[in-house]
């Protein structure tokens, strides 16, 4: 039925009358997952630890940056060798194997404004040199052999009630040398497209959180 003049002035206006409209969904926000929260954290830290190294750190500092075992093993445990002409501008953090008991490790790192040092237990790598295996820390692909087994005390009185905190890496620990390319391990690398210096700086995290455990 037709309408009349008066009546269509009492109806309210609407500008879309005698159009189609075509309702349009917003899309969906993906909901973020632990591991995106994972990955958020490991970019951020990584962007932090660009750039750190360790800072000249004279002999007697060394021995006393140890969290995990007492003043007399410190004291005791044997530096690593060339201190005295160390390339600090090109060292990440200090990890060596002590030669007169290979089953004797440690590693010193920069951690905030300080160096943290971290007495290790080795074990001895399996045997096979069929198998590869990736070091934990600077996630270097190496022959399974080259891969050793690290256990560190937890600092405080959970690493006096014998508490480890383990895991794999270089068994020499010498993965900054492997990061800046200036020592090539006998697995073929996967390709990847960071460069050296995030490399490096993944590295310091992993170790770090390592460390975290170990202070924990």
């Amino acid at each position: 039925m037709a309408t009349t003049r008066s009546e269509r002035q009492d109806q309210p206006y609407n500008p879309c009358a005698g159009t189609i409209l075509r309702v349009v969904e917003a899309p969906r926000r993906r909901m973020l997952t632990r591991a995106d929260g994972q990955a958020y954290w490991r970019r951020r830290h990584v962007s932090e630890m660009k750039g750190k190294r360790v800072r000249p750190t004279p002999a007697e500092e060394i021995r006393k940056s140890f969290v995990n075992c007492s003043k007399g093993e410190a004291k005791k445990l044997t530096l690593p060798a060339g201190l005295d002409s160390q390339d600090w501008a090109a060292t990440d953090f200090l990890g060596w194997v002590d030669p007169r008991a290979v089953n004797n490790a440690y590693l010193v790192l920069p951690r905030g404004e300080e160096v943290v040092g971290v007495v290790l237990r080795a074990n001895n790598p399996p045997s096979s040199a069929l198998r590869s295996s990736t070091c934990a820390f600077c996630l270097t692909t190496h022959m399974q052999s080259d891969v050793g087994l690290f256990a560190a005390p937890k600092a405080g009185a959970a690493g006096r009630r014998g508490n480890t905190v383990g895991t794999y890496v270089c068994a020499d620990l010498a993965c900054s040398a492997y990061v800046r390319r200036k020592r090539r391990p006998s697995a073929p690398q996967p390709a990847e497209t960071i460069g050296d210096d995030e490399r490096i700086a993944r590295m310091l995290v992993n170790i770090n959180q390592f460390v975290a455990k170990v202070l924990s």
